[in-house]
């Protein structure tokens, strides 16, 4: 993503976005290139411990997760997702820039009531991450908030 930017002639600094398990990238990114960063929006994120915890405590979802990202044939997703928690093992210190995090506050039919209040444990914890930052829980949409509900984007 660094490389591509820079190719393109895009310069820092970057306001960048993620939603879902784009969010481990913007994650990263921001561990690596801090200097180069504005502000970060996750939205709907993963955690990079996210699917570890559902395969021990949320199986069916698990399954259905993997089962999606495998029949998208995105292989490198699944690859971040089942490498994520060795990648932010000894990761670099995320930077103090604004950091907005927007957590779905609708689910479906799978998402359990544990898994549902995990998922907001671990959307606070990514927020966390930056002092300039801002949790906001989105009532009326599910994961596709930028669908769903773009304005607040």
């Amino acid at each position: 993503m660094h490389a591509g930017m820079k190719s393109k002639n895009i310069e820092p600094p970057y306001l960048l976005v993620g939603h879902g398990a784009g969010a481990l990238f913007i994650n990263k990114f921001a561990r690596l290139y801090p200097a180069e960063v504005a502000g970060i929006m996750l939205i709907d994120p993963t955690h990079p411990n996210q699917y570890e915890y559902l395969k021990m405590n949320e199986q069916l979802l698990y399954d259905f997760l993997i089962d999606k990202v495998e029949q998208g044939q995105r292989a490198y997703e699944l690859e971040l997702i089942k490498n994520a928690p060795k990648a932010f093992e000894n990761a670099e210190p995320f930077p103090e820039v604004p950091l907005t995090v927007l957590s779905a506050g609708r689910f479906t039919s799978l998402e359990s009531r544990a898994w549902r209040e995990q998922k907001l444990a671990f959307h606070k914890e990514l927020a966390e991450l930056s002092p300039k930052n801002r949790l906001l829980v989105v009532d009326n949409s599910r994961h596709f908030i930028q669908k769903q509900n773009p304005r607040i984007v």
